[in-house]
């Protein structure tokens, strides 16, 4: 009976432990009260996890920031400026007249929208939200909502972060754009917002610029507009390992978390494709369909064949499902119809390519390199190593795997990324290698995938195929319409087969 019992309890403590170990960076249990949760009733659940947290106190912030916002080289983590280099407390708060003389605190959602109402202490101090930026360019920005610019009326240094009239649909007034590189960050920092504060969001409407962008509910407590751009946003600039490090730190300064950082693309099971399917903290689904764009490649449609490695030519990437571990990729500048070759000295040299139709046929030269890691931590395997960049303008092969690239995706293409910067085709002085800005001299390079192409007859291999805008035709030159059976066609003066 006694050997029963101590089994009995064994076996409860090792799956106590196995459960106790299930959450993503280390969170463990923290959201099992979410579980089985969907759409508006997650929402709520996830309100219930992380609402109730410390407050750290607006002067904390300063002292809090040191864990949170440090860069690499030890100087504060500007979020609005890339060419300041503030000393931690050193260089807070003063007085400023141009980018580059102080930094301070900036509340991403303005701090006018909340104040009149409950909980407006602790949201004036809450970490996930008030960040460290250029006092002047923060200045700049004043209450404006941030979005996309079309008119520009002003920038920072670099066109690091920008101001005028807003260009989305929805809205046509004064806003303040953010970088490219943290427009992800900021998205998932208004998911968490809208989370955190569900009892009092409701109530930010009634503040006249807060009702451009928060439209008076709890749920889905967005505007159509802004929550549409907020999930593009969180598409296009994923969840890098910067942004899981600085969730972590807040965790430990104020002892809650955000979720739409541990668990990537769970803004679709909030508010998006997937609000109707239940949430699984410890089993998590975290892929994020494409925009249903008739002008993207579809997963099953024959522009968009099977990625798997194979000896065909190199496609564009234009959508997340061709970024996936095991496909072998090249890097390419499309301005100037070079791709990526071998290291020379600290650079990787440029080799001429043929571009057409958005597809690559390179030569020998080219350097190949095969994707593996996930998202925000993937590495690059050349036959040289491992690709890496610790530091501006140093690009190297290592024989360790380095997990060191960010892949980004955006209207010109999906780009790669470390902490030394964006990887660029340099056009004044040829060369492929990573900056911290792209000024005037630089131009993107961008990702292309292997196709996959039975090595004896050239024919690209699909498991279905649908119609686009684009003709296909069968063996005999008859135009065919409608859904594809199997067989081989012609597109594009290209064979491909349905299976």
């Amino acid at each position: 009976m006694k050997r029963r019992s101590l089994l009995t309890v064994l076996t409860f403590l090792l799956v106590t432990a196995t459960v106790w170990a299930q959450g993503p960076n280390g969170s463990k249990d923290y959201y099992q009260a979410a579980n089985g949760k969907k759409g508006k009733a997650l929402k709520t659940a996830l309100y219930g996890i992380i609402h109730s947290h410390k407050n750290i106190g607006y002067d904390g912030l300063y002292e809090s920031y040191r864990q949170t916002d440090t860069r690499p080289d030890g100087y504060v983590r500007d979020w609005y400026s890339n060419v300041t280099k503030y000393t931690h407390v050193k260089d807070k708060a003063g007085s400023y007249k141009k980018e580059g003389d102080c930094y301070n605190r900036e509340h991403s959602v303005p701090q006018s929208w909340f104040e009149d109402w409950a909980d407006a202490s602790i949201i004036k101090a809450d970490i996930v939200h008030v960040l460290p930026t250029d006092g002047y360019i923060n200045n700049r920005r004043g209450n404006d909502p941030l979005a996309e610019v079309g008119s520009v009326t002003g920038q920072s240094e670099n066109g690091y972060s920008k101001w005028g009239k807003c260009s989305v649909s929805g809205y046509t007034g004064q806003v303040f754009e953010p970088n490219d590189e943290i427009k992800g960050d900021m998205a998932r920092i208004y998911f968490y917002m809208a989370t955190c504060y569900e009892n009092v969001v409701d109530k930010w409407s009634k503040h006249a610029t807060a009702s451009n962008v928060f439209d008076g509910s709890t749920y889905p407590a967005f505007k159509t507009w802004y929550l549409n751009m907020l999930m593009k946003w969180s598409k296009q600039d994923p969840v890098d390992e910067v942004e899981i490090a600085r969730n972590k730190a807040v965790y430990g300064e104020q002892k809650n978390r955000n979720p739409f950082v541990d668990y990537p693309g769970l803004e679709e099971y909030v508010w998006g494709s997937k609000k109707d399917q239940a949430f699984s903290y410890d089993n998590y689904d975290g892929t994020i369909p494409d925009d249903p764009d008739p002008d993207d490649p579809d997963p099953d449609d024959p522009d968009d064949p099977d990625p798997t490695p194979g000896t065909g030519d190199f496609a564009k990437v234009t959508t997340s499902s061709q970024v996936k571990a095991g496909n072998e990729y090249i890097v390419v500048n499309e301005d100037n119809s070079v791709a990526m070759g071998a290291q020379e000295k600290t650079y990787m040299k440029p080799i001429n390519v043929t571009i057409t139709d958005n597809t690559v046929s390179p030569n020998e030269q080219v350097v190949v390199m095969t994707l593996g890691g996930s998202t925000g931590s993937w590495s690059l395997k050349g036959s040289e190593g491992y690709l890496t960049s610790t530091s501006t303008k140093v690009m190297s092969w290592e024989s360790n795997e380095a997990k060191v690239w960010t892949i980004s995706g955006g209207e010109d293409g999906y780009t790669l990324s470390t902490s030394a910067g964006l990887l660029l085709y340099n056009q004044s002085s040829p060369r492929f290698t990573t900056y911290a800005n792209s000024g005037t001299f630089a131009s993107p390079a961008v990702l292309y995938y292997r196709t996959k192409t039975d090595p004896a007859t050239g024919i690209e291999s699909m498991k279905s195929a649908k119609m686009s805008a684009k003709p296909i035709y069968n063996l005999s030159g008859q135009q065919v319409s409608g859904s594809l059976p199997k067989g081989i066609y012609i597109r594009d003066g290209r064979k491909f087969v349905v299976k």
